[in-house]
């Protein structure tokens, strides 16, 4: 009945991944963020952005397999991971040093949203997921639903200052001061 409506529709969302930005919303938001990529980290021949893509499972068209085990270093990459593994993504991004561009949904009361805010450098708002993605073949026919809400596009860079005193700091993140004063004025920017 019409209480069992949403333990069911958040047991049929897609967390494989098998969905992907349409090409014309990835590259407007390439612009808008004045970045390139020069390689999609979580793709397939399908539904890849980018000539250069990892896969997750075997494919001689790709540059490697399984990019969590793959090194990141001189690369900007594209990173638009299965829900489940976007913690494990942005620690990646930590770890490596890496600058990257990474799509998540606006789900500001995540367990991963202040590991997501520490990094960022700017972001845009792509719309909402039902507009700006387009789902995969087996996503179809499974019959699962695309992430709820809207989703950012978010670049990334692990920035430290030198301090004399005791070595490293991390700046001030003048994207986090600002969703703070975001959510202190009361306009936060989204809705779970």
């Amino acid at each position: 009945g019409v209480t069992n409506r949403i333990p069911d529709s958040l047991s049929r969302l897609a967390t494989s991944g098998d969905y992907s930005l349409h090409q014309e919303v990835f590259e407007e938001a390439l612009r808008s963020l004045r970045t390139r990529p020069s390689i999609d980290m979580f793709a397939n021949r399908k539904n890849r952005k980018l000539k250069r893509f990892v896969s997750l499972t075997l494919d001689n068209w790709a540059v490697g397999q399984d990019c969590m085990s793959l090194p990141w270093k001189g690369e900007l990459p594209y990173l638009h991971p299965p829900l489940p593994m976007i913690q494990a993504t942005l620690n990646k991004v930590r770890e490596e040093n890496v600058a990257a561009l990474i799509v998540v949904p606006n789900w500001p009361s995540q367990s991963w949203w202040p590991s997501l805010m520490e990094l960022s450098t700017n972001y845009v708002n792509l719309g909402k997921s039902a507009d700006v993605l387009k789902p995969g073949g087996r996503m179809r026919k499974a019959k699962k639903h695309l992430p709820p809400g809207e989703l950012l596009a978010v670049r990334l860079e692990v920035t430290e200052e030198r301090n004399c005193s005791n070595g490293y700091f991390r700046k001030g993140n003048s994207l986090m001061m600002q969703h703070n004063k975001l959510l202190m004025d009361g306009i936060a920017f989204g809705a779970d």
